[in-house]
């Protein structure tokens, strides 16, 4: 995922590992200019999984490729050179969709930015993975990003805050959880960062997908319980979209249990 600051007649990107760039950019751009300078700066070659976003009220909203981008920025943008005030606006490279098999991405370079969008939206509980599955996840992400584990007596070399997410690192104690992380991280010494960052993606995928079944066989049995009949009904499904953070709407059609 990047991090894309956009001002007037400069554009601001901010990647995920604090490198930052700029460029020159008009207030009549559109999305897909910018697209195509971040994934090119970026070494990203498979552009059809991203797209650029904006967030809006804590959510990510894919721009079309021939929208302007003026048309979806703050108050104050376009004209913040001629009133002398810098106004920011934010957008992000995230992926659109994931593929359900991972062979699908071909690149490297793919697939660690993939392993940073999910290891963020894990630490912002954008993704809300059951307790195991999080601590399984932050073991993951330190063997990845430290390499094998230093020696036992030291404990203290990360943040627990870093790998887990707050209600998490909430229910317990600092000390004892960083040093119960700390000994879950050693389970993987010998693992590649690669191959960590791999792992870490198909742990998270595969609790994304029972969750989200469990959720929509939830609405299905309340549908059912309210006598609500039908072959296919339109649903809200804030499920559908959780990793990139926006709304849809899905159709998904609901088995008639009492003719079984």
């Amino acid at each position: 995922m990047c991090r894309i600051s956009l001002r007037k007649a400069e554009n601001s990107c901010l990647i995920l590992n604090y490198v930052p760039f700029q460029v020159s950019c008009r207030t009549d751009t559109i999305a897909r200019d910018i697209f195509s300078l971040v994934v090119q700066h970026m070494n990203i070659n498979e552009h059809v999984f991203f797209g650029l976003s904006f967030m809006k009220d804590g959510e990510h909203f894919f721009l079309e490729d021939h929208q302007r981008l003026e048309k979806f920025a703050p108050n104050g943008w376009k004209n913040a050179h001629k009133n002398g005030l810098r106004t920011n606006f934010v957008l992000y490279l995230r992926f659109r969709f994931y593929p359900q098999v991972l062979d699908f991405i071909k690149t490297d370079v793919t697939m660690h930015e993939l392993y940073l969008q999910v290891r963020h939206d894990v630490i912002e509980e954008r993704i809300q993975p059951r307790r195991d599955a999080a601590y399984e996840l932050a073991a993951l992400a330190l063997q990845a990003e430290f390499g094998n584990r230093p020696p036992p007596v030291i404990v203290d070399y990360f943040d627990n805050q870093h790998y887990l997410p707050h209600r998490y690192c909430s229910m317990d104690d600092p000390k004892h959880l960083q040093a119960v992380l700390a000994e879950m991280h050693g389970h993987y010494s010998g693992t590649k960062p690669s191959i960590a960052e791999h792992k870490f993606i198909q742990v998270l995928l595969h609790e994304y997908h029972k969750y989200r079944l469990t959720q929509l066989l939830k609405i299905a049995l309340f549908l059912e319980l309210c006598n609500f009949k039908c072959s296919y009904v339109p649903l809200f499904d804030p499920i559908a979209n959780l990793f990139e953070g926006i709304e849809s709407t899905s159709t998904i059609a609901l088995p008639n249990f009492r003719d079984k």
